[in-house]
């Protein structure tokens, strides 16, 4: 969350810098494009951070299956059972999150909005 705060802090910082800087023209088109720019920036670093979640999860929801693996071998049934249920709900979020990313690299290269159909 703490990244996504940053993203959008600092597209604040740049649009300021826009507003201020002389250099930048009074254009709309030249503001359109700085902040397309950013929001380009900014979704692929969010999209890449749920990427990194996704094969985080995915490592984790594997490494508590060997864990519910060694619990049954245990005995200790009731704990492997949490323990699976556990890792499942990790693959669950995993895949939400990858399948996350993947939608806001569609939007931003493909000119789709989220609604799967093109922009108007």
């Amino acid at each position: 969350m703490a990244e996504y705060e940053r993203h959008g802090a600092e597209l604040e910082l740049r649009w300021a810098e826009l507003i201020e800087n002389p250099d930048v023209g009074d254009t709309q088109t030249s503001a359109a494009e700085l902040v397309m720019r950013h929001t380009r920036q900014s979704t692929k670093g969010g999209a890449r951070i749920l990427m990194q979640l996704a094969n985080t999860l995915e490592r984790s929801a594997g490494l508590a299956e060997k864990d519910a693996q060694r619990r049954e071998q245990a005995g200790q049934a009731d704990d492997a059972a949490a323990v699976h249920h556990a890792a499942e709900r990790a693959r669950e979020v995993a895949q939400r999150a990858r399948s996350q990313a993947e939608e806001w690299l569609d939007v931003m290269e493909g000119g789709e909005h989220a609604g799967g159909g093109p922009r108007e």
